[in-house]
């Protein structure tokens, strides 16, 4: 139940916290995340703080930076990190 004047979460939120996990597994910065799939730092960082919607381009610098991520567990939180693993 929402309180009167309450925002909802963006829907983005659970592929925020999934590239904070990727963040964290590869034990990075932000800004050296940022750098690794080849997105603006402030783009990133705005996406991570949930005032940037993510686009078409930061999804697809993710998915080929990481070919192997598991894009359902990307975007929905469900199964492992990475395809094929057990």
């Amino acid at each position: 139940m929402r309180i009167k004047g309450q925002i909802p979460p963006p829907p983005t939120h659970t592929l925020v916290k999934q590239v904070l996990k990727m963040i964290n597994h590869f034990d990075m910065y932000e800004y050296e995340f940022a750098d690794a799939i080849g997105v603006n730092r402030s783009t990133l960082s705005k996406f991570l703080k949930g005032t940037f919607a993510p686009n078409v381009r930061l999804i697809i610098a993710l998915v080929n930076a990481y070919p192997k991520i598991n894009t359902n567990w990307l975007f929905k939180g469900r199964g492992k990190m990475w395809e094929g693993e057990k």
